[in-house]
């Protein structure tokens, strides 16, 4: 039997190889085990990382011809597999585990390289809106879908930056990342503030190369602007980002409402007293191009109101996760049932909205 020493151990077979024959097993790959160990170990070193695991593409030809001679032994992907893993273990001390790992490092035998998969780092906190101008995310040019026009200023945008944007620019550079995504606990207009506790986020830092960071510095200089404010930035993971991107919440609204008329206090102490309002909300003018037209049922669980003049009052309320606060006053032209304007017989607009609490249902 033609075998190396390599696949003659590993196969428990009697070896007849030469120096000048091939191994009838891996056709020579495990002749280059070192090596490969060698590239991988130089590919890591670049990247801050405590977990990783170790995968391996092998050319068909050499899958083939092992498989003949190691049924029910240890095949030669594997033993590639344990070889490099164990090896860039010992020569790096970190943990290899198939569940979750910062790095998957894969010895690709075919274009002879490493391929890395690097899990992104996520950070969590809660994040203050101050500005009436500002997108969640970034949001690119209708006209040219981010090509760039006349109709942009040929920025590719409709708007300079984002509260994403705020966010995850100092992250992205201190963890020399490529990019970012943000998973909130829902989402403000553009025109509207979130201010008191904040809303909750997860940022996701795409292929890091740096993990541990200075969470008090990246904080300073992510609210140092003043426009956006970071409170309780912490490391986090992939199950908080999904918990933030699939949870319900209840939050807390303040409004400057303007009325076309005059409004009597008691008329707005009743409607306080009929919460909780259930309202039947059909998909808002406003939104019709980008979202299904469907009837939503939402609530209204608290509504109070103060400092009532001859064109409008202030309003605080409680509602569920997804209620379109600003139809709730407007009625949108009879999409959202019961409003404001229908139950005090007077049309009003949401002049000014802010967010004041946004909590985990």
């Amino acid at each position: 039997m033609l075998l190396c020493k390599s696949c003659s151990a590993r196969l428990g077979l009697e070896s007849d190889l030469s120096k000048s024959s091939e191994c009838e097993a891996c056709l020579g790959l495990s002749g280059k085990f070192d090596a490969y160990l060698e590239m991988a170990a130089k590919s890591l070193s670049g990247y801050e990382f405590s977990t990783f695991w170790l995968g391996a593409f092998i050319r068909k030809k050499v899958i083939d011809a092992d498989a003949k001679l190691s049924e029910n032994k240890q095949g030669i992907k594997k033993a590639l597999e344990i070889y490099v893993g164990e090896g860039l273990e010992r020569l790096t001390g970190k943990t290899p585990t198939p569940v979750d790992p910062d790095i998957i490092a894969t010895v690709d035998t075919i274009n002879e390289r490493i391929e890395l998969r690097i899990s992104s780092a996520f950070f969590s906190g809660r994040y203050i809106k101050k500005s009436r101008t500002m997108p969640q995310s970034k949001w690119l040019c209708r006209k040219c879908s981010g090509r760039g026009c006349k109709e942009c200023g040929f920025t590719g945008r409709m708007y300079p930056t984002s509260v994403e944007e705020r966010i995850a620019a100092p992250l992205i550079k201190v963890c020399e990342g490529s990019g970012s995504k943000l998973h909130a606990l829902g989402r403000e207009d553009i025109d509207v503030r979130m201010l008191g506790t904040g809303r909750p986020f997860v940022i996701e830092i795409l292929s890091p190369k740096r993990r541990t960071i200075d969470l008090v510095e990246a904080s300073r200089e992510i609210s140092s602007p003043g426009d956006v404010e970071a409170i309780g930035l912490a490391v986090s993971s992939k199950q908080e980002a999904l918990r933030v991107d699939t949870s319900k919440a209840m939050k807390k609204y303040e409004a400057l409402v303007s009325s076309e008329g005059s409004v009597a206090m008691e008329k707005l102490d009743a409607i306080s007293e009929l919460a909780p309002i259930e309202l039947e909300q059909r998909t808002p003018n406003r939104v019709a191009h980008r979202r299904s037209d469907l009837v939503r049922v939402r609530a209204v669980d608290k509504i109070s109101f103060s400092d009532i003049g001859d064109s409008g009052f202030r309003m605080s309320l409680i509602a569920e996760h997804g209620t379109y606060i600003k139809e709730f006053v407007s009625g949108d032209e009879g999409r959202t049932k019961p409003s404001l304007s229908q139950l005090i017989g007077v049309q009003c607009r949401v002049a000014e909205l802010d967010v004041t609490d946004v909590e985990f249902v």
